[in-house]
């Protein structure tokens, strides 16, 4: 057997994304697993100005990003741009992905002190 990976990059990359949408395993180890040097641990989260959904009803679309990646983790439509509905929604996405070093946000509410 030839000591070379007979996966191209593109078979490689595939490969991560499947698993990591499979929330296979923490990014740590999916790191470690494709040895992938993971640039940075940080994520994006931000509201994107209020949208109207498809029912009618106004929503405020949440969305958290890998800020190297920029993987979308999470989006969701909110009924108020309140902590009260943005942590249930940034638990989950830490529970799934792991906590991230970093969170970047603009510091709109509800990030603002």
């Amino acid at each position: 057997m030839l000591p070379w990976i007979s996966a191209t990059a593109i078979d490689q990359r595939r490969a991560l994304i499947a698993a990591w949408t499979a929330v296979d395993a923490p990014v740590a180890e999916l790191a470690r697993r494709f040895r992938v040097s993971r640039k940075t641990a940080h994520n994006f989260i931000n509201f994107k100005g209020w949208a109207c959904a498809a029912d009618g009803v106004r929503v405020d679309p949440l969305t958290l990003i890998d800020a190297d990646s920029l993987f979308l983790i999470a989006c969701e439509g909110l009924p108020r741009p309140t902590l009260a509905y943005v942590l249930p929604v940034v638990e989950r996405a830490f529970q799934e992905r792991g906590l991230p070093a970093v969170i970047r946000s603009d510091n709109g509410p509800p990030f603002a002190s």
